[in-house]
């Protein structure tokens, strides 16, 4: 079939040639060969090439003696078809990626649209109708901003679009059978030309009602875990002061440690909960551990953001709370020129990040080993327990106490939300 659209081209040309006259010599051939090559394929358009090299020649020889300078009219013919050639695999290749992306466009469970540059939608997208139940002159131009709820419809961008950086936003469309507003998720991109200048804009509209709903309800029941888990710490404390017998110094020390304990496990807890994250941010617990021991004056806080698991977050909070209080009772807080420097740094190693932090008291009365190590160094060392490579080290100095905690934090954490949201009532 190829050679046969190769030999009628070149008949052609030899034809339109023979009829042309002696003014016009071999003009014919050339857009012979540069048809068959876009039509058939570069094996016909060599074929075509080669027979219009030879049969061009044969009829210049005796219709117009030698004229004819062959070897030109063969290198512009093997241009030509080289031309031909790189054209129909351009052409061949477009084809091919538009048909990958209606593929894609079918295959995906959004609807995907196209506006020009200032949000105007100029075709017609028959998903749109389905989804909102209007018809193409109902959402064309910048008229689909109508069927926005007017409370995302306020916020939508009114002026010319930055095409800078994409468009990422949840809006609800009105559904056409139930007349309840429905949550989608816009995601668009701007095509821009060689000038730099935005063309267009290429968006999905994806379904996410249900997902919505759903991260509704979560943010309700955590609100309402904090609620039941700050009444339930009030009710403990109110139970242990109720319970006490008389006013005994060791039950005094007992309950003032037990209750700061519950109430640093708390604060850690309520963290996680309010930010809503899988993790705790090591600044904002130390901060809120820190924040009954005296004025922030007194501490120098340093370290770059942070996010450890809930375990070594809420362990973190309870050796900081005990670091806090043997330093108020004996350490550079229980003088007026001491203070405490708290600092952390996260270094990038093979299998995660080596996380080193330091207590560094200054300015206090000089300290000394105890003669058996108590609770609050247990607490201490309990907190590299579930990292890998932990080590704690508590150096008892003259200028006052040291502390480094270092373990490394493994790629990837903290583990997953449901994970991690299941272990969140248990930080009491």
């Amino acid at each position: 079939m190829r050679f046969l659209v190769a030999a009628i081209g070149v008949t052609v040309a030899a034809s339109l040639d023979i009829l042309a006259g002696p003014g016009l010599q071999a003009m014919f051939y050339l857009p012979a060969i540069l048809l068959v090559t876009l039509l058939a394929g570069w094996q016909a358009g060599i074929a075509c090439c080669t027979a219009s090299i030879l049969v061009a020649w044969s009829l210049a020889m005796p219709l117009r003696g030698t004229d004819l300078r062959l070897d030109l009219f063969a290198a512009v013919a093997i241009v030509v078809l080289g031309v031909a050639i790189l054209v129909r695999r351009m052409l061949v290749e477009m084809k091919l990626t538009e048909a990958r992306l209606r593929s894609l466009v079918e295959a995906s469970s959004g609807i995907v649209f196209t506006t020009d540059s200032t949000g105007h939608i100029r075709e017609l997208h028959p998903g749109l109708s389905d989804v909102t139940g209007v018809n193409w002159d109902e959402y064309r131009g910048r008229s689909w901003r109508d069927l926005v709820h007017p409370e995302e419809a306020a916020i939508l961008p009114q002026g010319p679009l930055d095409g800078t950086q994409s468009i990422h936003l949840e809006l609800r469309l009105q559904d056409p059978f139930t007349k309840e507003w429905r949550w989608y998720r816009v995601r668009a991109l701007p095509l821009t030309g060689y000038d730099g200048m935005v063309r267009e804009w290429v968006g999905s509209l994806t379904d996410i009602h249900e997902a919505r709903l759903s991260r509704e309800q979560r943010e309700l029941l955590v609100e309402d875990l904090r609620h039941r888990m700050k009444n339930l710490v009030t009710v403990i404390v109110g139970l242990a002061k109720t319970s006490r017998s008389g006013r005994h110094a060791e039950v005094e020390e007992f309950l003032k440690r037990f209750l700061g304990r519950l109430y640093t496990l708390g604060t850690a807890a309520d963290i996680v909960l309010a930010s809503n994250r899988v993790s705790i941010e090591t600044g904002a617990v130390i901060r809120a551990t820190l924040s009954p021991f005296g004025e922030p004056a007194r501490f120098h806080i340093d370290g770059p953001e942070l996010h450890l698991s809930e375990q070594t977050g809420a362990a973190l909070a309870m050796a900081v709370h005990e670091l806090a209080t043997n330093a108020l009772k004996y350490g550079a807080l229980s003088v007026p020129d001491g203070s405490v420097s708290i600092v952390w740094s996260c270094t990038p190693v093979e299998d995660g990040e080596r996380v080193v932090f330091e207590w560094i008291e200054r300015g206090g009365p000089a300290t000394t080993p105890p003669e058996k190590p108590g609770v609050g160094t247990r607490i201490i060392s309990f907190v590299p327990q579930h990292e890998k490579a932990g080590d704690v080290k508590i150096d008892y100095r003259t200028e006052g106490l040291f502390c480094r905690i270092e373990f490394t934090k493994a790629a990837g954490q903290p583990e997953t939300a449901s994970a991690a949201r299941a272990n969140s009532a248990t930080l009491l």
